[in-house]
């Protein structure tokens, strides 16, 4: 598992170069001469001949094939994560129920759920009872409609 993760950082890490391979050199000239002040908006310095354009750049990372190679990596990352998590979770889980909390809560389960079942009964016959008596209403109006339209009526 280290080792999965050791080459997927070392392939991110290398697919990094390519992008800092690059960086345009600092000309000496450049570096020894002092930036002059202007008033005017400062103009950008014009391309160096031997500096690539986007268009070549973007054309290398292509051959390079950067953007699968961070695909495949992003991809082995977040699968190795997950299978990293559940582990844990359930070591964690293993952990709880073996500690003496654990023991307790397992020892108390069936009381805690029998409560709780009866707390949610109570509301749940609450709830019935009312829809009951709703529903009985509903079907005496639909009856006595029922009716008064099979009785003739009388002019």
């Amino acid at each position: 598992m280290k080792k999965s993760c050791c080459l997927s950082l070392f392939l991110l890490v290398l697919s990094s170069f390519a992008l800092l391979a690059q960086q345009p050199a600092v000309r000496k000239s450049a570096q020894a001469a002092p930036p002059k002040p202007s008033a005017e908006k400062p103009s950008l310095d014009p391309p160096n001949i031997n500096s690539p354009n986007r268009e070549q750049v973007l054309k290398l990372l292509d051959l390079l094939k950067v953007r699968d190679t961070i695909k495949i990596t992003i991809e082995a990352t977040r699968q190795q994560v997950q299978g990293n998590a559940e582990e844990t979770f359930r070591e964690k889980v293993i952990t709880f129920y073996s500690s003496p909390v654990g023991q307790k809560v397992l020892r108390e389960q069936s009381a805690m759920v029998r409560e709780s079942m009866a707390a949610t009964a109570a509301g749940q016959q609450r709830k019935m009872e009312s829809l009951m008596a709703r529903l009985e209403l509903r079907v005496q109006q639909l009856a006595l409609e029922e009716q008064n339209k099979n009785t003739p009526e009388k002019k």
